[in-house]
Order: C-alpha cells, then structure tokens, then sequence
C-alpha cells in the first residue's frame, strides 16, 4: 500500500495546521489554533493526537505557532524548527525580543533549510521562503512515490524553490489576497504595503503564475492556502488559477480551496508518471 493522506484542519490568517499521512506515518504541520481548537478539529478528522510522530514548524507568526507551547506540553509531541527561530521565540539568548514560546530544548529537534528530515516513511525538505519572520520555510515531502510541496506565508517563491516544488502530486500553495480588494479595503496602508510586498504574501494572481510554472504531468490535486476573509473570496483565488492553468481549468487537475473553519481531507492517488517510476 502506497497511500497519502492531508488532512488541513484549518488554514486562513486566523489559524493554520496541517496533518499529512503516508501508511504508518503522520506528522503535523504547523499549530496555529489554541490547544482546544486543535484537539476539537482532530477529533472531528478522526486523527487521534497520539499518533502523531512529529510537529514541523515553518515559521513564527501566532496564526501557525497559537498552540505550539501547550500542544508539547500536552502531548509531548518532538517539534521541528530551525534554531534562530528557536532561540528567538523562547528568549534563549540576551540579544532576542521576548519569549513566545515555552518550549523545553530537549524536545526540540532543529532542521535547515535544504537538509533533508527523515520521519518514518516521510523524507521532508525545508526550502526558504521570503515573509517578514524569522528563517520562514515551506516544506517539500516524499513518500513512496508521491511527492508534497507546502507553502505558504511567502511574498515570492525563488527559482530554487520553484525547482524543488516541480513534479509534486500535491502543490499546497498560498492565494492570500485578490489584489484589488486589499487596495481597497479599509487596511492601514502600511499593512496593505507590508501583504502586498516580497516579504508579504502572494496574490491571486501570483499564485497563479507560480502554479503554471510548477504543475506537471505528475500533478493530481492543487489546493490554495491562507485565503484572507476581508480581502479575497475563494471564487476569485479560483478564477485566477483556472484563467492560468487549462489543466486545472479542464478538470484535469482537481483544485481544493482550503477554508478556515472547515476540514479539508485529500486523499492522493498514483498518477500514470508516478507508477512508471
């Protein structure tokens, strides 16, 4: 059996986690919801807590780190992050703002960027990412024959990047902001300046530029991440892709939008490329 499941069990700018499976190994994504949220949105997906094997951060911002501190306390869970942001957020050298975060050392497990992570049968990549936190990452997982690419809160994706991501079964990419909407919007313009910068987050039609040039023959399913409330509506995230990519347009290639107070389950199948290889 050769398996993967995604579960997201939220992903907006209120909250953002995400739980993939591949056979017998599961690890989480991000812990953006207090711990009641996250406990309340596994049992309704039927993922029991114990299970998971593994906790990646891919940045500090509160809507992916909200219960970080009291999910490790709860469940014990090893965490993954790179070290500046461990140092940063917990206040463990003289030069970093306030603690954060209240994690023990001893349950963390630092990564870096390109070095490959091993969980179980789940071989994750960390690439940078450019957003205004500290060493910001998406995250590039294989498993078997199929391959994930994960990213979000990014104002830009580099060349390497966009490399790294082809070939994916599963491209989860943000579509934050339809760019009107924010300029519209009654945002604070250095807000409106800060999302819609390289350090920010990536539009709709960002996104879909991105996905046309990273989709491939191997791609099954595109799911669209952090959809702001105020500022886009999936139908507009939907329209750009669609308007970029005749495969996903054509059905082709099955598109998600990811909601923030839903749960979003896909389950990945084989595609002819992957059974060849």
């Amino acid at each position: 059996m050769n398996s993967m499941t995604i579960t997201i069990l939220g992903s907006g700018s209120k909250g953002n986690a995400f739980v993939i499976q591949h056979e017998s190994s599961i690890i989480m994504i991000d812990a953006g919801f207090i711990l009641n949220d996250i406990l309340f949105r596994m049992k309704s997906a039927n993922i029991a807590i114990s299970s998971i094997q593994a906790l990646l951060i891919s940045h500090g911002h509160s809507d992916h780190i909200n219960g970080l501190s009291d999910l490790n306390r709860y469940a014990s869970i090893p965490v993954y992050m790179t070290e500046s942001l461990f140092l940063s957020s917990t206040g463990a050298t003289s030069a970093s703002p306030p603690a954060w975060l209240d994690l023990d050392k001893d349950r963390v497990i630092f990564f870096k960027e390109w070095n490959n992570i091993s969980i179980g049968s789940i071989a994750v990549t960390p690439i940078p990412v450019s957003h205004d936190s500290i060493s910001p990452v998406g995250f590039i997982m294989k498993a078997g024959n199929k391959k994930l690419s994960l990213v979000t809160d990014t104002g830009e994706i580099s060349r390497a990047g966009k490399d790294a991501m082809k070939d994916s079964n599963v491209i989860m990419l943000e579509s934050n902001h339809d760019n009107e909407m924010l300029w519209k919007s009654p945002r604070h313009f250095l807000l409106k300046k800060r999302i819609s910068s390289t350090t920010g987050h990536l539009n709709n039609e960002k996104s879909a530029e991105i996905l046309s040039e990273i989709i491939s023959p191997n791609t099954s399913d595109v799911v669209l991440l952090h959809l702001s409330q105020e500022c886009n509506t999936p139908e507009l995230a939907v329209k750009s892709v669609m308007d970029r990519n005749r495969s996903v347009k054509d059905g082709a290639i099955k598109l998600h939008v990811a909601r923030q107070n839903e749960i979003t389950r896909i389950h990945v199948k084989s595609t002819a490329a992957n059974e060849k290889e």
